[in-house]
């Protein structure tokens, strides 16, 4: 049998790494549920009332 090089090191420790997710996949617990209150609580973009209007579209591109 040959002695492995570095490229095998590497191979076994991404196979490691994909058993120790695998392991950890089925042995931890799930998140617990999210309420929708909360969801509700912080919106991600404001309201459309609560934006301001664009005045002039326009002016970015009108030659100054």
């Amino acid at each position: 049998m040959r002695r492995p090089d570095k490229f095998d090191y590497i191979g076994i420790a991404l196979i490691a790494l994909v058993v120790a997710l695998w392991v950890a996949h089925f042995v931890l617990p799930p998140l617990p549920p999210v309420s929708d209150g909360a969801l509700e609580a912080t919106p991600a973009l404001p309201a459309l009332s609560e934006t301001q209007p664009v005045r002039n579209p326009r002016s970015c591109l009108a030659p100054h």
